[in-house]
């Protein structure tokens, strides 16, 4: 669940409503002048104060507020949330070029690549070098921007700067503490404002007491942040899992430790980043076992096996691997919540299956169903498209003719049967497996399909389904243009005058049309 936009809010009253738990006793009694935003001032007291705001009661009525940080004035919140022990952890990280290595399960490996061959890639990380077998790299990106504690230590970084821009007076000790807050070197922080006043102590002179106040505050709970930052990185690297169980930890290696605050904001990114993940891996993988399976089918499985495969298994099949997939990454994942996310998926680009030359299998009403096309010519249409949409015509009672003689059926009989399997067995494995994935993606509900299909004429007939062929018998009795396996073709019979016969096409067993589904 997303995060609610803030609204402003311009009276005390308003903010009353925000509910904030409370934390600790902030006062002892002495009325406090708070400043708003809204450069509204009032006069009362802290009451109690969380990382997420304090509760205030006005002095002139006695009303109680409750009240988050973002409404007071930024100077005096920064004060205030120095005071209570609450520091800020949301400075600036320092970014770096590196590298990312996709791996075949999914995981990354982010580094700087120093060398490779001899079967495996060597990176550098924070850790060390360590070796990536190149069999298990499934892709490379070079110039990926990440934080430099992915990559370097904190005293290689340190070093590094100090080579490139060593400070020589207040301003340079200035920059080179924020620097090093950016690596989370506290300690070289507060040494350099430190060093910074005590060369020029008017420097900055409204900014560096608060800041050298809440530098030391976080060498204080430098361990804890250390703790934060290495789930953050966790949950860079995907091992989502594993961060949110050292954030659970947390409140008993730190009792009443005031980052609890950031720890529960911590938590709340990991888990969106894990659940935003793992759509991703939902998604992907569907279609990637789709195809899988379909290709799995597809080498070992007759027709009719692979039809009822593609109709009733296929979408189990699926959805059960997916579900293993997205363990990898959430354990805790239910079979629905799997199916919830894959419907639930982005759009994404359509994808394209083709029954091919294995059109006519589904029959001449579903291979053809969509076509924009009709037996009637359109109003105002030419006299040309009048005498095709006869031709055409002429051509689908002779088709249905022979289906009623029942020459041409391949789905009726057993010998018909035998027929299919035939011409089953003379596709290509690439073939059948776009049959599968195509006609799993047009009939079991799982896919968006494009509207209308693509429908392609035969290269054989050019979408007639016929073909003309000069025959010796000028009686157009003999059988010519090779029968056909079983389809729409199969026993021809030709018609013709003059020793010119129509034959059903063999290609496209009379179908005329190549059926292409675009799906996503």
């Amino acid at each position: 669940m997303r995060p609610m936009k803030r609204t402003t809010l311009c009276s005390l009253a308003a903010l009353a409503a925000l509910s904030l738990a409370p934390h600790a006793e902030a006062s002892d009694g002495t009325p406090t002048m708070l400043r708003l935003r809204s450069g509204a001032i009032q006069w009362g007291e802290v009451l109690e104060h969380t990382p997420d705001g304090i509760v205030f009661r006005r002095l002139d009525t006695g009303g109680v507020a409750r009240l988050s940080w973002t409404f007071i004035d930024p100077s005096q919140e920064r004060a205030l949330r120095t005071e209570f022990g609450y520091i800020d952890t949301s400075s600036e990280v320092l970014y770096v070029d590196a590298d990312r290595l996709v791996l075949v399960d999914g995981k990354e490996v982010t580094g700087l690549i120093v060398d490779q061959g001899e079967g495996r890639i060597r990176v550098k990380t924070e850790t060390g070098l360590i070796d990536v077998p190149s069999a298990r790299v499934r892709a490379v990106s070079s110039g990926v921007q990440v934080p430099a504690l992915e990559v370097y230590t904190r005293d290689e970084l340190i070093q590094k700067r100090l080579a490139e821009a060593p400070p020589i007076d207040a301003e340079g000790l200035y920059a080179f503490g924020g620097f090093c807050e950016q690596i989370l070197a506290f300690t070289h922080a507060l040494g350099a404002y430190q060093a910074a006043v005590q060369i020029e102590p008017e420097f900055r002179s409204a900014e560096m007491p608060g800041l050298i106040a809440r530098t030391t505050k976080k060498v204080e709970q430098q361990v804890q942040l250390e703790y934060l930052a290495e789930v953050d990185l966790l949950k860079r690297r995907k091992q989502f899992d594993e961060a949110l169980q050292k954030l659970t930890f947390f409140p008993d290696v730190f009792p009443d430790s005031p980052l609890e605050g950031d720890r529960l904001k911590l938590t709340k990114r990991v888990e969106d980043a894990q659940e935003d993940y793992v759509r991703e891996v939902v998604q992907r993988g569907w279609y990637r076992w789709t195809e899988r399976l379909a290709a799995q089918a597809a080498r070992k499985m007759g027709f009719a096996e692979a039809l009822g495969f593609a109709e009733e298994k296929l979408h189990e099949d699926v959805l059960t691997a997916v579900v293993d997939d997205a363990r990898e990454w959430d354990k805790e994942l239910e079979e629905d919540q799997v199916l919830q996310m894959w419907l639930e998926r982005k759009v994404s680009r359509y994808r394209v299956a083709s029954y091919g030359l294995g059109t006519w299998l589904l029959g001449e009403d579903s291979a053809l169903a969509g076509s924009p096309q009709s037996s009637q010519p359109a109003a105002g249409a030419s006299e040309v498209d009048s005498e095709r949409a006869a031709l055409e015509e002429k051509i689908r009672k002779f088709l249905q003719s022979q289906k009623t003689a029942g020459r041409s059926s391949a789905l009726a009989g057993d010998e018909g049967d035998d027929d299919v399997e035939g011409f089953w067995k003379t596709l290509s494995s690439s073939a059948r497996s776009s049959w599968i994935v195509a006609y799993y993606a047009e009939n079991s509900g799982d896919m968006e399909i494009k509207d209308p299909p693509e429908l392609r004429n035969c290269p054989t007939c050019a979408g007639r389904g016929v073909i003309d062929m000069i025959v010796s018998d000028s009686r157009g009795s003999s059988s010519q243009g090779g029968g056909g396996r079983g389809g729409r073709g199969g026993g021809q019979e030709s018609r013709g005058r003059g020793g010119l016969a129509t034959l059903a096409c063999d290609t496209c067993k009379g179908i005329g049309r190549v059926r292409r589904i675009r799906y996503r």
